[in-house]
């Protein structure tokens, strides 16, 4: 048997330090982002994605910054149903938790499974894998492919490893960080320094001549922002894990700014790699490439002198997409540890294994992500779907910070979040604009509405079970 939320009775040496919580953000936001979201960018702003990359990133370290403020308030695993239950602290504290946390949950599995399917399609693009599907289910004639099988095998390997001893689990993660980040800088060294195969280099400043003009121009590089800030969602990852911290009050900040400076830098050098070696009448003559971009340099344009720079960017796409399934994964189970324990979701959801791991929430979320990447047509719609999702959850907790800080101070020399309460009112009008924006459609919208019609439901009736006053 587990036992119930004892996170907080672990010896805090087994805790994550600086690099470790480094680590995990750098490796929790560099997944399919650069990957694949890039090239949607491209596609949208040509060159002037750059832009909406760095607006993005400069967006994500402010609501980081104000959640950070949060974990050092409440230190307490599981801050997306944390935040809002303990600023509040009442009974509509409790009702707007579990609407913030059951959409963070939400989204998370929608991302974990979509970066699965993106295993299979990276795989399978850069080894040469068959599309075609070699096995048909009995039952509900489910069509296996590659890429559902790889997809199945990158959850539940993300799943073994997050149920081992979350030191050991960070240390992991560093390793695949530090691959991964290897591998950029060889794809980005090629592309500056290489040459095409007629001896001319295979980065040109030509593709960057009509900056605003490239696709849909200036409204393409606003369209572009909420994809890139998608990029940047796990920055929040360890003030979500702030009992699971060494030093938390040193700790949480510091790792903040150096992950958001690293991944920034390292998004940019791809971006702008990928943008000077890859023409973007490409991506509108081959759409696939969109979620592919770097394939477009190698096997298409300025890379073509190097076929085997396919096999690495496979790769280190595997890599990234693995470390950021490995957090989400983290995230999501302490939520729902979070919210188990405070009666909003069965007893068992609580429960954590002799590493301190809430197992069974683990277990869950990586079932459903599974169901889900067994269909990997809807990958599109799982996108859209979590970035709807994630948004309200974000603006429940930008309001919590502003309540808290109204509620409680904090004592003299403690962290704040800059500009006052201008920085979550700021944060909450941009992510309005961003995520939706464009992102409302009629199948997303019904989506939405039925998942927190049965959140909701679940809400009152383990209310009214756990008899919660």
């Amino acid at each position: 048997m587990g036992k119930k939320c004892c996170t907080a009775d672990r010896n805090k040496n087994d805790g994550l330090g600086l690099s470790a919580c480094t680590g995990i953000i750098v490796g929790g936001c560099i997944g399919s982002a650069i990957f694949s979201l890039s090239g949607q960018t491209i596609f949208y702003a040509g060159p002037a994605s750059i832009i909406s990359w760095t607006v993005a990133a400069f967006v994500l370290a402010l609501y980081g910054m104000q959640v950070c403020e949060l974990a050092l308030r409440f230190p307490h695993s599981g801050g997306i149903f944390i935040f809002p239950k303990k600023a509040l602290n009442d009974r509509n504290g409790d009702f707007w938790a579990f609407v913030s946390a059951w959409g963070y949950i939400v989204s998370n599995i929608t991302a974990i499974a979509f970066s699965a399917t993106a295993i299979g399609n990276f795989t399978g693009n850069g080894f040469g894998l068959s599309p075609e599907p070699f096995f048909t289910t009995p039952l509900f004639h489910i069509d296996i492919t590659w890429t559902v099988l790889l997809a199945v095998i990158g959850i539940v390997f993300c799943l073994i490893l997050n149920l081992m001893k979350i030191s050991d689990a960070g240390r992991l993660n560093n390793v695949l960080v530090a691959i991964l980040t290897l591998s950029m800088l060889i794809f980005a060294g090629f592309a500056f320094f290489g040459k095409r195969p007629d001896g001319t280099p295979a980065f040109t400043a030509v593709y960057f001549h009509d900056f605003f003009s490239t696709g849909m121009g200036v409204a393409g590089m606003f369209k572009a922002i909420p994809i890139a800030a998608v990029a940047f969602g796990s920055c929040v990852a360890i003030s979500f894990m702030a009992d699971e911290v060494k030093q938390p009050e040193k700790t949480i900040p510091m790792s903040l700014f150096v992950g958001i400076a690293a991944v920034t830098v390292l998004y940019l050098l791809m971006l702008i790699a990928t943008i000077g070696t890859c023409n973007h009448d490409i991506l509108v003559q081959l759409p696939f490439l969109q979620f592919a971009p770097q394939f477009g340099s190698i096997l298409n344009d300025g890379l073509t002198s190097y076929p085997a720079l396919a096999k690495l960017i496979a790769i280190a796409a595997v890599l990234a997409l693995i470390t950021t399934m490995l957090v989400l994964t983290a995230l999501n189970a302490r939520a729902m540890q979070a919210v188990s324990a405070s009666g909003y979701l069965p007893e068992k959801f609580a429960q954590t294994n002799r590493n301190g791991v809430p197992s069974f929430s683990a277990v869950i979320c990586s079932l459903i992500a599974v169901i889900l990447s067994l269909k990997p047509d809807i990958a599109s719609i799982l996108v859209n779907l979590g970035a709807l999702l994630n948004v309200v959850s974000m603006t429940i907790t930008c309001v919590s910070l502003i309540v808290a800080r109204k509620k409680t101070k904090l004592p003299e020399g403690s962290y704040r979040a800059p500009f006052g309460d201008f920085s979550p009112l700021f944060t909450i009008a941009i992510l309005a604009v961003c995520y939706l924006v464009g992102n409302v459609t009629g199948a997303v919208a019904i989506f939405t509405f039925v998942i927190y019609t049965v959140g909701i439901t679940v809400f009152f009736l383990q209310r009214k079970k756990s008899k919660i006053l």
